[in-house]
């Protein structure tokens, strides 16, 4: 009997049912990419088998066809798959800001653009007050994507030269940067003036400014970091030639008076302390 009786318990284990999946997780193959990314998703039961074919996956609570998904704008977004009755708990994915590109600049929008050429503009003569303004200009020559900053110098100074120039709200110091305003061929995308006080921050570095013969002519490297009150970045740099263009009198043998210069739009915010 007790023969039996061990024969019945080793008949009674061949009767054990499969396991079942109790869990699904969900992954990305990347969690963190730059504007314009494309993430992809995969999910797997608990058992360690791969459902992701027939997983449903949801981003921000609505469904997407497939298991890849571009985000149409900057931040974070939850996402988690369903499989069956199961469903995985969320997972966060985000874009960021692009790099900047050389000689190009980046919208915190995630906009990117190039720039091929530049103008350095006397722009205003102010030396009754004790100071002058220059623009840096830099732009698509072709699709004329263009950025312009204003600086602020004292007039015994010729020219703005190599350093630094940072936005002073108080109008009160030289030299500075003073206006900045970004175009994309007739689109105003950004318009920002210290008159107006929607400028957070500006900094402008010229670096290796050489001048030719002539004085029309010469090369630079410029570095550009831009925010507004409203949270909006633009961050860039320009490393090539430049041409000088006399706004007060606007005329230049270099420069060709064809081109429209979307800097005239900017009004100029009277600098109240006379140097």
């Amino acid at each position: 009997m007790s023969m039996a009786c061990a024969i019945s318990l080793v008949s009674c284990g061949d009767d054990d049912e499969d396991p079942v999946a109790t869990a699904i997780t969900v992954s990305s193959d990347v969690t963190s990419a730059e504007y314009g990314s494309t993430f992809t998703f995969t999910a797997e039961d608990d058992l360690g088998n791969d459902v992701t074919s027939e997983a449903t996956f949801y981003v921000d609570g609505t469904s997407i066809s497939g298991t890849s998904y571009t985000p149409d704008a900057i931040g974070t977004y939850e996402v988690y798959a369903v499989y069956e009755d199961l469903t995985s708990t969320s997972i966060t994915i985000e874009t960021v800001v692009p790099a900047e590109p050389d000689n190009g600049f980046v919208v915190s929008d995630g906009s990117t653009y190039t720039t091929d050429a530049s103008l350095f503009i006397f722009y205003a003569d102010y030396s009754d007050y004790g100071y002058n303004i220059w623009v840096t200009s830099v732009y698509n020559s072709e699709t004329e994507e263009e950025i312009d900053i204003y600086l602020a110098i004292s007039s015994d100074e010729t020219y703005p030269g190599d350093g630094s120039y940072v936005y002073d709200s108080s109008l009160s110091s030289l030299p500075m940067a003073y206006i900045a305003g970004l175009y994309y061929g007739d689109t105003e995308i950004i318009a920002y003036s210290a008159g107006d006080m929607d400028l957070e921050s500006l900094d402008l570095t010229i670096a290796d400014l050489s001048i030719d013969e002539d004085g029309l002519t010469g090369t630079w490297s410029l570095d550009y970091d831009i925010e507004t009150e409203e949270g909006t970045t633009v961050s860039g740099n320009y490393t090539g030639a430049w041409e000088f263009l006399d706004y007060t009198s606007y005329t230049s043998s270099k420069v060709s008076q064809e081109k429209d210069f979307k800097f005239k739009r900017v009004s100029l915010p009277a600098i109240s302390t006379k140097f």
